[in-house]
């Protein structure tokens, strides 16, 4: 994946900051943190990830959800 040139890791596992070793990836990886797992929740959080994703500066894990 890293070697294909990605920069950013999209998933909805709330735990995998806590699985692995996060910090040592050079990739954001970005946890949408809906109410459920369903498509329709979670494409609900897109447009709130490309707005934290056009503010830049980026770290390693970045959490979506609706406040």
């Amino acid at each position: 994946m890293i070697d294909d040139g990605f920069e950013l890791f999209v998933t909805a596992d709330q735990n995998l900051q806590y699985q692995q070793k996060l910090e040592k990836l050079p990739l954001t990886i970005a946890v949408l943190r809906g109410s459920d797992n369903r498509l329709r929740t979670l494409s609900n959080l897109v447009p709130l990830l490309f707005k934290r994703i056009n503010e830049g500066s980026l770290p390693n894990v970045i959490e979506i959800s609706v406040d």
